[in-house]
C-alpha cells in the first residue's frame, strides 16, 4: 500500500494521520509541539518522527507536513532534509500551517483561513493573490490568539483576587 501521512503542528500540539491513496483516513495520532521557531528544527522532527512511527510499520510514499513556525523556505527546507533522513518516506512535503488549511478549505477560490491557536494567523487569498497577518508566535503578544486570550483573562482574575481590578466571572 502506498500511504499517506498528514501532519499538523503548532506550538502546543501535533496531530498526524494515516491515509489510503484513495483518501481514507486509517488512524491518527497525537503528540507535543513541533514548532522549529519555539523548539528548534530537530525537536520538530523527532516529534513528527515519533507520530510516524506509531502511525506506520512500513514506509509511506507521502509525508506532508503544515507546521507553524515554518513559513520561510529556508525553514522548511531544513525541516524536509531532517524527515527524508529519519523518516522513510518517498516523499516529503512541508508547509506553514496556513496554506493546506486555506487549501483543503478552499482550493483556489477566494477565502480566509484564521488559526487562532498559542499564536495567530491569518491567510486570505483572492484574484488580487494573497495576503497574511500575525503568524509571529505568542512572545510578540498576538491578541487574537487562544494563549493571548487565556492570558489575558488570568490576569484580570489575579486582579481582581488582589483587590487591584474588578471581579471577573474566573
Amino acid at each position: 500500500m502506498r500511504w499517506i501521512v498528514a501532519v499538523e503542528g503548532g506550538a502546543s500540539h501535533t496531530r498526524a494521520a494515516l491515509y489510503t491513496p484513495e483518501g481514507v483516513e486509517v488512524k491518527h495520532a497525537a503528540g507535543g509541539p513541533a514548532n522549529p521557531v519555539e523548539y528548534g528544527g530537530a525537536s520538530c522532527v523527532l516529534q513528527v518522527a515519533a507520530l510516524l512511527r506509531e502511525l506506520a510499520a512500513e514506509p509511506v510514499a507521502v509525508l506532508a507536513a503544515g507546521l507553524s513556525g515554518s513559513s520561510r523556505e529556508p525553514v522548511r527546507a531544513a525541516l524536509a532534509r531532517g524527515l527524508a533522513e529519519c523518516c522513510a518516506a518517498e516523499r516529503v512535503l512541508v508547509a506553514d500551517d496556513l496554506r493546506p488549511t486555506l487549501f483543503a478549505n478552499a482550493r483556489s477560490g477566494p477565502a480566509v483561513a484564521v488559526i487562532a491557536g498559542t499564536g495567530a494567523s491569518i491567510l486570505a487569498q483572492g484574484p488580487a493573490g494573497e495576503a497574511a497577518a500575525g503568524g509571529r508566535g505568542r512572545l510578540f503578544g498576538e491578541e487574537g490568539s487562544a494563549y493571548a486570550i487565556a492570558e489575558a483573562g488570568l490576569r484580570a482574575a489575579a486582579r481582581a483576587a488582589d483587590g487591584a481590578g474588578p471581579a471577573t466571572c474566573l
